[in-house]
């Protein structure tokens, strides 16, 4: 039933004429259930070196409890990390191969030893970006760095406040307000604009070092080069993305964990129609 609750919410195959499977980067994917039952998944990491994804999901009944939970791809290991309070947001290094963990008690990161620690960082965090530093925001979506010289304000962002975001290798950062999502480069000066107007779902990263907003209407990817988002699926209702080493999508539609496999080129005459 929830494979096939998955393959009409998906847009499996929106012309079957020729092609069969979900639609992404211009590839027919087969999906592949991996985890069910998972209650308001907010995000998701994947680990190229353990090969696993982690997740943030809710444990609470009567009020948000967020726990990070993980699933190995290759035993299909599954569980979840005690100790860390109501967890918020999550992001990887992925040199250090360290996940860290914002929560209402600040912040937390699993190493190798795969045993959450406590960092120095004691103000609740709402969102937080790994990329070369630690970007995070506190419950007013105001943004800091965190590094071995401490928290420091993100000169870029302090007349803007961010929901949700990502950043890229080049300092281009994606950040949702609302409705609304915006691009601003880091290290500029530069005002931020707003790229569209739509309800974002998800905001994720590639090992290619692309940006992705998964919205209510499809998913997109932002070209720095025309500095405007093109449309890579027509998957919708994804709470949270992310890609592994093949740069295959892993995501989260209505409780389930999805991975597309086996991508086959396939050309349809009405494309994106």
């Amino acid at each position: 039933m929830k494979l096939l609750l998955l393959l009409l919410g998906c847009i499996i195959s929106t012309s079957a004429k020729k092609c069969n499977g979900v639609l992404f980067d211009q590839r027919y994917y087969e999906p592949e259930i991996l985890k069910d039952g998972l209650n308001k998944v907010r995000q998701l990491v994947y680990s190229r070196k353990d090969n696993t994804v982690y997740f943030l999901f809710n444990q609470g009944v009567l009020a948000y409890d967020g726990s990070v939970g993980y699933i190995n791809l290759d035993t299909r290991l599954s569980g979840y990390y005690k100790g860390i309070r109501n967890a918020t947001s999550i992001s990887i290094d992925d040199k250090k191969n360290r996940i860290y963990i914002g929560s209402v008690d600040g912040l937390y990161a699993i190493g190798d030893r795969r045993i959450p620690e406590k960092f120095p960082l004691y103000e609740p965090i709402q969102h937080l970006f790994f990329k070369n530093v630690l970007y995070f925001t506190n419950m007013r979506n105001r943004m800091y760095s965190f590094d071995s010289d401490g928290v420091k304000v993100v000169d870029d962002m302090r007349d803007y406040v961010a929901e949700t975001f990502v950043v890229d290798n080049d300092g281009n950062i994606l950040f949702t307000n609302g409705k609304k999502l915006y691009k601003l480069k880091l290290g500029t000066r530069s005002s931020a604009f707003e790229i569209i107007t739509r309800s974002i779902t998800a905001l994720s990263n590639d090992l290619e070092d692309r940006l992705f907003a998964a919205s209510l209407d499809g998913i997109f990817v932002y070209n720095k080069y025309k500095y405007a988002l093109d449309k890579m699926s027509n998957l919708h209702e994804i709470k949270a993305l992310t890609f592994n080493n093949m740069l295959d999508p892993i995501y989260v539609v209505f409780d389930l964990l999805v991975k597309l496999k086996n991508p086959v080129n396939c050309v349809e005459d009405d494309f994106f129609l």
